[in-house]
């Protein structure tokens, strides 16, 4: 697969996952969710500023990166799963591959 190839399919995802997204507005649980953080919000700044700077910071930098390492984990269960499906596919023979083929 060119570079080329991988960005078109990368923008693809992204598309994908901004549908996704639109459709978790209309997902109850999840907006339950959302207004129990929003709740929270306000009174975990309270806590984080009742600490030393040094320590609000390192707390804050602990929360980022697990956002950011579950996204990137997030991201590859999808890209495994689109995998999957395009093998899926193909040993059924929907289309014309060698389902051998690393696609991603």
């Amino acid at each position: 697969m060119t570079d080329s190839e991988k960005r078109l399919l990368r923008t693809i995802i992204c598309d994908r996952r901004e549908i996704a997204l639109i459709r978790l507005k209309d997902n109850t649980k999840y907006l339950e969710v959302c207004k129990r953080q929003e709740k929270s919000d306000d009174y975990v700044e309270e806590l984080l500023n009742k600490l030393e700077e040094d320590e609000r910071i390192s707390i804050q930098d602990h929360y980022e990166g697990e956002v950011e390492k579950t996204n990137f984990e997030f991201n590859e269960v999808y890209l495994q799963g689109l995998h999957d499906t395009i093998k899926i596919l193909a040993l059924l023979g929907i289309f014309n591959i060698d389902v051998s083929t690393n696609i991603l």
